[in-house]
C-alpha cells in the first residue's frame, strides 16, 4: 500500500473506503455533493454503456459485451493536502477558494470523473506511459513508475490520434515515432509534442508535472483505490477513429503480417 501508513478498512466498496478515510474528507464531500459517489462508486451501482461509445469499445477490447457496467473501477483519490493546494491555485488575488466555492464549481463533476478509471488497475499492472481511460469522456490519465517504483500520474500526456488507419500503438511498434510527420510540434496534431506523445514516450514527470501515489493498491469490493498528492485536471479528449480500436492481431491479419513479421 505504499510507504505511508493510513488506516483503511479493506474490501468495503469504494464509496465507503473514501468516506471513512481520514485523509480524503474533501474528496468525499465533493463526490457526495455532485452525486458522483452514488452513481459510480457505490457497490451495485450500474451505468448504461452506450453502443459504439468510447466505453463500449474499450470494454469490448477486454471481452465485455453487456449494456450495463457495475465496475470494477480504479480511483485516483486526491488527499486533503492536494485539495488545499488546488483551492489555492484556483482562487483569486492570492485568496484560496473556500470549501463552499469549491463545491459550487460548475466543472467539479467533470474533474471528479477524471479521477475514476474503467477497470481495476493495480500499481504493478501498468507499464510506463500507459494511458487509462477515465469517466470524463474517456480522457486519458497516464501512469508512470518512478526510480524507486513509486506510482506517478500525469494529466497532460495524451495521444493525438495518428492520421491513418492504424493508430498510435502500431505507429510506436513500427518505430515511426521519430518521423517528421509524427513530431509536427502541433501543426496538425494540435499538441506541442506531436502525434502519439504518450505511445511514443515523449512525456516526463520531471518538474512536478505528475502526482504521486504514496498510498496505493487499496482493495475495495468494486475496485481499487490509489491516494495521490495532486488534483488532476482533465486532459484534452480526442476522437479515436473506429479503425484505431482494432487489435494488433486484426491489423496484422489485414496487412498479411504473420507472427509479427
Amino acid at each position: 500500500m505504499g510507504n505511508t501508513f493510513v488506516p483503511f478498512l479493506e474490501n468495503q466498496d469504494l464509496r465507503s473506503s473514501i468516506q471513512n478515510s481520514p485523509v480524503l474528507s474533501t474528496f468525499a464531500k465533493a463526490l457526495k455533493s455532485t452525486g458522483v459517489s452514488d452513481k459510480y462508486l457505490k457497490e451495485g451501482a450500474s451505468i448504461k454503456v452506450n453502443k459504439d461509445s468510447w466505453m463500449d469499445r474499450k470494454l469490448k477490447q477486454s471481452g465485455y459485451e453487456k449494456s450495463y457496467y457495475k465496475g470494477p473501477w480504479t480511483v485516483f483519490a486526491p488527499n486533503d493536502a492536494a485539495w488545499k493546494d488546488f483551492m489555492q491555485e484556483m482562487g483569486w488575488f492570492g485568496m484560496a477558494l473556500t470549501e463552499e466555492e469549491l463545491l459550487a464549481m460548475p466543472e467539479l463533476e467533470e474533474i471528479l470523473k477524471y479521477h475514476i478509471i474503467v477497470g481495476q488497475e493495480m500499481s504493478h499492472g501498468s507499464k510506463n506511459s500507459t494511458g487509462l481511460m477515465s469517466m470524463k469522456d474517456g480522457s486519458e490519465v497516464s501512469v508512470f513508475h518512478g526510480p524507486e517504483g513509486e506510482l506517478l500520474v500525469h494529466d497532460d500526456c495524451v495521444d493525438s490520434p495518428s492520421p491513418d488507419d492504424y493508430g498510435c500503438t502500431m505507429q510506436a511498434e513500427w518505430n515511426k515515432c521519430s518521423e517528421d510527420w509524427v513530431q509536427d510540434e502541433g501543426l496538425f496534431s494540435g499538441r506541442d509534442l506531436g502525434y502519439c506523445e504518450r505511445s511514443c514516450k515523449r512525456c516526463s514527470c520531471n518538474g512536478g508535472q505528475c502526482g504521486t501515489a504514496d498510498i496505493y493498491d487499496i482493495p475495495a469490493a468494486n475496485g481499487v483505490l490509489h491516494v495521490i498528492d495532486k488534483v488532476l485536471y482533465p486532459a484534452p479528449v480526442f476522437n479515436i477513429p473506429e479503425k484505431h480500436w482494432r487489435t494488433r492481431e486484426e491489423i496484422e491479419a489485414e496487412l498479411g503480417i504473420v507472427g509479427g513479421v
